[in-house]
Protein backbone atom coordinates (compact mmCIF):
# COMPACT_ATOMS: atom_id res chain seq x y z
CA UNK A 1 0.00 0.00 0.00
CA UNK A 2 1.13 3.49 -1.24
CA UNK A 3 1.19 6.37 1.63
CA UNK A 4 0.88 9.52 0.39
CA UNK A 5 2.62 12.45 2.53
CA UNK A 6 1.33 16.10 0.97
CA UNK A 7 2.69 19.37 2.18
CA UNK A 8 -0.22 21.80 2.27
CA UNK A 9 1.09 25.69 3.21
CA UNK A 10 -1.29 27.53 5.63
CA UNK A 11 -2.23 29.59 3.06
CA UNK A 12 -3.43 27.17 0.33
CA UNK A 13 -6.56 27.89 -1.12
CA UNK A 14 -9.55 26.14 -1.14
CA UNK A 15 -8.77 24.61 -4.25
CA UNK A 16 -5.45 23.94 -3.77
CA UNK A 17 -6.88 21.83 -0.49
CA UNK A 18 -9.41 20.47 -2.99
CA UNK A 19 -6.52 18.95 -5.51
CA UNK A 20 -3.98 17.70 -2.84
CA UNK A 21 -6.93 15.21 -2.01
CA UNK A 22 -6.59 14.01 -5.98
CA UNK A 23 -4.97 10.68 -5.88
CA UNK A 24 -2.46 11.57 -8.24
CA UNK A 25 0.47 8.95 -9.30
CA UNK A 26 2.77 12.03 -11.07
CA UNK A 27 1.32 11.03 -14.66
CA UNK A 28 1.67 14.13 -16.08
CA UNK A 29 2.81 13.85 -19.99
CA UNK A 30 5.04 16.88 -20.86
CA UNK A 31 3.04 18.62 -24.16
CA UNK A 32 5.96 17.73 -26.40
CA UNK A 33 5.50 14.50 -26.18
CA UNK A 34 2.18 15.14 -28.54
CA UNK A 35 4.94 16.14 -30.99
CA UNK A 36 7.56 13.43 -30.66
CA UNK A 37 6.04 10.18 -30.37
CA UNK A 38 4.21 9.79 -33.14
CA UNK A 39 2.91 6.75 -35.33
CA UNK A 40 1.33 7.36 -38.82
CA UNK A 41 2.60 11.09 -38.91
CA UNK A 42 -0.03 11.86 -35.70
CA UNK A 43 0.40 11.65 -32.01
CA UNK A 44 0.59 8.08 -30.69
CA UNK A 45 -1.30 8.34 -27.66
CA UNK A 46 -1.93 5.08 -26.29
CA UNK A 47 2.06 5.51 -26.32
CA UNK A 48 1.96 8.28 -24.84
CA UNK A 49 -0.40 7.16 -22.28
CA UNK A 50 1.41 4.42 -21.22
CA UNK A 51 4.61 6.03 -21.16
CA UNK A 52 3.28 8.60 -18.97
CA UNK A 53 2.37 6.25 -16.43
CA UNK A 54 5.13 4.05 -16.39
CA UNK A 55 7.28 7.06 -16.33
CA UNK A 56 4.94 8.58 -13.24
CA UNK A 57 5.07 4.79 -11.18
CA UNK A 58 9.12 5.19 -11.74
CA UNK A 59 9.30 8.58 -10.52
CA UNK A 60 7.14 7.35 -7.60
CA UNK A 61 9.38 4.50 -6.47
CA UNK A 62 12.59 6.28 -7.77
CA UNK A 63 13.46 3.58 -10.20
CA UNK A 64 13.82 3.40 -13.65
CA UNK A 65 12.43 -0.18 -13.66
CA UNK A 66 9.05 -1.67 -12.20
CA UNK A 67 7.72 -4.85 -12.60
CA UNK A 68 4.17 -4.65 -13.90
CA UNK A 69 1.44 -6.81 -15.87
CA UNK A 70 -0.61 -5.90 -19.30
CA UNK A 71 -3.66 -6.63 -16.74
CA UNK A 72 -2.48 -3.50 -14.28
CA UNK A 73 -1.94 -1.65 -17.20
CA UNK A 74 -5.21 -2.24 -18.46
CA UNK A 75 -7.41 -1.73 -15.00
CA UNK A 76 -5.35 1.56 -14.78
CA UNK A 77 -5.59 3.21 -18.50
CA UNK A 78 -8.55 1.07 -19.55
CA UNK A 79 -6.38 -0.33 -22.75
CA UNK A 80 -6.49 -4.19 -24.69
CA UNK A 81 -3.34 -6.45 -23.99
CA UNK A 82 -3.17 -6.04 -27.99
CA UNK A 83 -2.88 -2.12 -27.79
CA UNK A 84 -0.57 -2.11 -24.88
CA UNK A 85 1.69 -4.51 -26.56
CA UNK A 86 1.90 -3.63 -29.47
CA UNK A 87 2.48 0.38 -28.34
CA UNK A 88 5.58 -1.17 -26.03
CA UNK A 89 6.96 -2.22 -28.50
CA UNK A 90 6.80 1.25 -30.79
CA UNK A 91 8.08 2.43 -27.32
CA UNK A 92 11.00 0.32 -27.46
CA UNK A 93 11.65 1.12 -31.00
CA UNK A 94 12.07 3.84 -29.68
CA UNK A 95 14.06 3.32 -27.35
CA UNK A 96 12.17 4.96 -24.87
CA UNK A 97 11.97 1.92 -22.64
CA UNK A 98 12.86 -2.01 -23.25
CA UNK A 99 10.83 -5.07 -21.50
CA UNK A 100 12.30 -7.64 -20.02
CA UNK A 101 10.56 -11.31 -19.07
CA UNK A 102 12.35 -12.97 -15.78
CA UNK A 103 11.12 -16.15 -13.61
CA UNK A 104 10.86 -15.20 -10.20
CA UNK A 105 10.70 -16.79 -7.06
CA UNK A 106 7.80 -15.16 -4.43
CA UNK A 107 7.81 -16.32 -1.15
CA UNK A 108 8.75 -19.98 -2.83
CA UNK A 109 6.12 -19.86 -5.44
CA UNK A 110 8.18 -19.76 -9.34
CA UNK A 111 6.58 -17.13 -11.75
CA UNK A 112 7.77 -17.82 -14.89
CA UNK A 113 7.36 -14.29 -17.93
CA UNK A 114 6.77 -11.88 -15.09
CA UNK A 115 7.36 -8.34 -17.41
CA UNK A 116 9.41 -5.69 -15.84
CA UNK A 117 9.85 -2.61 -17.99
CA UNK A 118 12.82 -0.01 -18.14
CA UNK A 119 12.64 3.87 -18.76
CA UNK A 120 15.82 4.78 -20.61
CA UNK A 121 16.09 8.25 -19.01
CA UNK A 122 18.05 9.40 -21.59
CA UNK A 123 16.17 9.10 -24.66
CA UNK A 124 13.18 10.21 -22.29
CA UNK A 125 14.76 13.23 -21.97
CA UNK A 126 15.72 14.05 -25.52
CA UNK A 127 12.18 13.97 -26.03
CA UNK A 128 11.18 15.93 -23.62
CA UNK A 129 13.52 18.89 -23.90
CA UNK A 130 13.35 21.19 -27.39
CA UNK A 131 17.11 19.93 -28.62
Amino acid sequence: MQTKITYIPDNATQEALAMSKMNSTNNITPSIWYHRIKTKGKPDLVAISLLSEIYGQCLNLKSDIIQINYNTLNKILGLSRNQIRAALIRLESQELLSRKFKTVEIEGIVCHRMMFIEINPDEINKITTNH
